[in-house]
This record gives structure tokens, sequence and C-alpha cells, in this order.
């Protein structure tokens, strides 16, 4: 039920005022209000809605920060990026509608200072070895962080047959490139060795295959005598490490491999 401050002659009465317990740090400042008794007062509760230009007190408001230099806004968002006419990206946080509190005094609405928040991992979830070394970053895992990873840049290399190369960590530019030599008489003549082996035999993998250069299919019964021995085929398999071969006789092979 609605109480009236309206005493039947005397208008507002000190019972009916005594009823209104606010004070004038919960009042905006410039306001006038009646609380306690019948003395008028003024709020003095920091506008933070408003600009000083507009009569307000919000030193964190845009155009009052940054005077001067045609801060954008977007309505419709509570926080934004946006680049002003200053040629300065800045973002912003528009915080809701209402009243917050001001500080550690208990009476004025509050313990602690309120604030604006908005999801961490709006700005990436970047760490530090993910950005280059020198660089500053913010992201949910820290503001104003500098990164670590290393910058390789370009790199250059040329391998020799044989050779191979370990790919660093870090940042590559792209333009780098890794070639390999070509193969040259020297480098295979100078590898290039002779065995023995019979057919069906296996050299092993440290053993590439790369010709047979004599083989003797001839067979011997054993009184001292050869005879021609029956092969339908000899050859090397495909990975160049056995030898393969249907027949009966020595199968008595000499090659040329080299090492691997």
């Amino acid at each position: 039920m609605a109480v009236s401050l309206m005493g039947p002659a005397t208008g507002l009465t000190n019972s009916k005022l005594a009823m209104a317990d606010t004070t004038a740090g919960r009042v905006v400042k410039g306001d006038t209000f009646y609380a306690g008794d019948k003395n008028i007062k003024t709020g003095t509760m920091p506008n933070r809605a408003l600009s000083p230009r507009a009569g307000g007190q919000a030193d964190t408001y845009l155009n009052d920060q940054f005077k001067n230099v045609g801060v954008s806004t977007d309505p419709t968002a509570s926080y934004w990026l946006c680049k002003n006419g200053d040629g300065v990206k800045r973002f912003c946080i528009r915080p809701p509608y209402g009243a917050y509190a001001l500080g550690a005094d208990e009476s004025v609405l509050g313990t602690v200072d309120s604030y604006c928040g908005f999801p961490a991992n709006k700005l990436g979830n970047a760490f530090s070895s993910s950005v280059l070394s020198g660089v500053y970053f913010s992201s949910e895992n820290g503001i104003g962080t500098v990164g670590s990873m290393t910058n390789n840049g370009n790199v250059f290399r040329t391998l020799n047959p044989g050779e191979s190369m370990n790919i660093a960590n870090g940042f590559h530019a792209g333009g780098g490139t890794v070639t390999a030599r070509g193969l040259t008489a020297n480098d295979v003549l100078g590898r290039i060795k002779v065995a023995n082996a019979n057919v069906g035999a296996n050299v092993g993998s440290n053993r590439y295959i790369l010709g047979i250069i004599y083989s003797d299919l001839r067979r011997y019964p054993g009184d001292g005598t050869s005879e021609t021995g029956e092969w339908w085929n000899i050859g090397v398999s495909e990975d160049h490490h056995s030898f393969t071969g249907a027949g009966n006789g020595s199968g008595f092979i000499t090659y040329m491999y080299v090492d691997v």
C-alpha cells in the first residue's frame, strides 16, 4: 500500500520523511531530494553516465577520455574494437545501465569499485610459444605478453646425396629453399663395391644391389666335370637386397652393390 507523505495541514511531515533513508552519496550529483527531514538535499554520487560536457563526471567516457579523436562507437555492442580519428585502435567496453559501487565506503552502494568484463577467450588463446619473439600480444593467457617463438627467417641449405636436415622449431618466412645436389660420377663410382653370392641369397638391407657382373650357371655332378645347368631365370628382387631365380645348377653370382 502506498504511503502518502502529505500531512493534512503541514504537507511533508517529519515522521513521513524519516521513512526515507537515502543519503546524498546514493543520489546522482546535482539531483535534489528529501530524506530524514524537511531540508532539501542535493545528491553527490558521481554521474558516470554522462560526459563532463553534458554535466556528468564520466572520466572514462570515450569522447572525454580521448578528446577530439572522433571515437567510433557501436550502439549495439557491449564491447568492440574501433579505429578512431587519430588512427589509434582501442578496445572499448560499454557498461550496462545502472548504479555501480564507487569505493570502499559501505554506505555508498558497495565495498569495492565496479568493473566491466567480457569473455577472455574473445582475445584469442595464443601462448608465448606461438607468437614471434619480441612481439607483444594479449589473449586469454595474458595481457601485454611478449612472444618467444624463434624467428628462423628464410632458411637455405644444399644437401649432399644421402644427407638429411632437421627442421628447426619456430617461424619460417617461407622464402627459403632446401635443395639436393645432383649425383656425380664420383658420388657413385667411389661407393661401388663387388661381392659374391648365390641365387636365392639375401645380401642384407645395408647393401643395395646394382647389378650382376658374372654368373656361373653350370651344374657340377661331383665327378670333377661340369655340364650346362638348366635355368629359367635369374634376377634381383624389387628391394634390391636379394637374388631370385628358377632352375638348377651352381647359381654362383658376382655382383655390384653400394652400402646404404
